[in-house]
């Protein structure tokens, strides 16, 4: 009997352990998670992601708007037609620039145009359009990001580089907007 209390009292010893290390690990895993979460979520980057997207591109986002406005978007051919959507496939999955943790953007973009003859130009030239998005979003980093206005001068650099494209390679212009109809970064 008293060999089986050893037993029993060893077993309930490694339990005790095991339910301590298990513990620590789990707390350790979940510290080093909350850690990183820190850092992501939208108050510790905001401050700086605005003073950095106000001074970083306010010129820019004048020359672009510029640019836009100088490709006229609807052909007045089809004014009156309701807007065709074109979803690029697959969603972009991007590395973001200069990020010490490993940062990445995921986006869907759709073309909008009124112009029917247009989306056969954008399935054609599919593979043109999707080198310069993944170009142009590898360049752009997490804060630049984060707020409203760098998703929105993100959105229309893209639309001046899908128009650039598309006046090149057909001579219309026909991109009416571009939509991102899914964005998460992480």
């Amino acid at each position: 009997m008293a060999g089986e209390d050893k037993k029993n009292r060893l077993l309930i010893g490694v339990i005790a352990l095991l339910v301590v290390l298990v513990l620590l690990l789990g707390g350790g895993i979940g510290y080093i998670a909350l850690k990183k979460e820190a850092v992501v979520t939208p108050a510790a980057v905001a401050a700086p992601a605005k003073a950095d997207t106000a001074s970083a591109t306010a010129p820019n986002a004048d020359a672009t708007q510029k640019e836009i406005n100088t490709l006229a978007a609807v052909d007045p051919e089809y004014s009156d037609q309701p807007p065709l959507f074109y979803q690029i496939k697959p969603d972009f999955l991007i590395n973001l620039a200069n990020e010490k943790q490993g940062r990445y953007l995921q986006v869907q973009v759709q073309i909008s145009s009124r112009n029917p003859n247009m989306m056969a130009s954008f399935e054609t030239y599919s593979p043109l359009i999707k080198h310069e998005l993944i170009e142009l979003f590898t360049r752009k980093n997490f804060n630049e990001l984060s707020s409203e206005q760098g998703k929105e001068h993100l959105r229309k650099e893209a639309l001046l580089v899908i128009r650039k494209i598309i006046k090149k390679e057909t001579g219309k212009v026909g991109v009416e907007d571009v939509l991102f109809t899914s964005f998460l970064m992480q």
